[in-house]
């Protein structure tokens, strides 16, 4: 049986940024399935005091966010 699957490949042109608090809750999925899938991205870890700041920037005003560096598109 084949395995044939268009998502399999990860297309190194696009780099992805990951922000969330500096602590192993719910981001901690999205930092491992980056890693895992070796795609480029940068993880933004946050203090909370940062949070009042940042809380309008972000989709939803929650987080973690997901953000395609190459497009700005942020998901929360």
């Amino acid at each position: 049986m084949s395995f044939n699957n268009k998502f399999a490949s990860i297309n190194n042109n696009v780099a992805f940024k990951v922000t969330y608090f500096k602590f192993y809750a719910r981001g901690e999925a999205i930092r491992m399935l980056l890693s895992h899938a070796g795609a480029p991205w940068e993880d933004n870890q946050i203090e909370v005091s940062e949070w009042p700041a940042i809380k309008p920037t972000v989709p939803g005003n929650q987080l973690p966010c997901l953000e395609i560096l190459n497009t700005g598109k942020k998901m929360g």
